[in-house]
């Protein structure tokens, strides 16, 4: 149930990256992106900005920039799997 829920919540954070570029979107994407770091057991209490990667991202994986109060996170999301998180100093 857990890795479903997971998953659906990759799936509203690509759709959210999909949106146009207005600040409404970079809202939603920087919360929903905070959410599932939180979901997968990192710290990220207020969460800054969320930048998405264009070099890094490719057609079937997105890979976005977190920056949350005190960590910094490189989240990778692709279809159906938890995101991949790797902590940025």
């Amino acid at each position: 149930m857990t890795t479903r829920l997971l998953s659906m919540y990759i799936v509203v954070v690509a759709a959210a990256a999909t949106l146009a570029q207005s600040a409404s979107a970079q809202e939603t994407s920087k919360d929903l992106l905070a959410f599932q770091v939180r979901a997968q057991g990192y710290p990220c209490d207020q969460a800054v900005s969320a930048t998405r990667d264009k070099k890094r991202s490719g057609p079937v994986v997105s890979v976005w920039v977190l920056q949350c109060d005190r960590n910094s996170y490189r989240m990778t999301l692709g279809q159906d799997l938890a995101a991949r998180v790797q902590r940025l100093k």
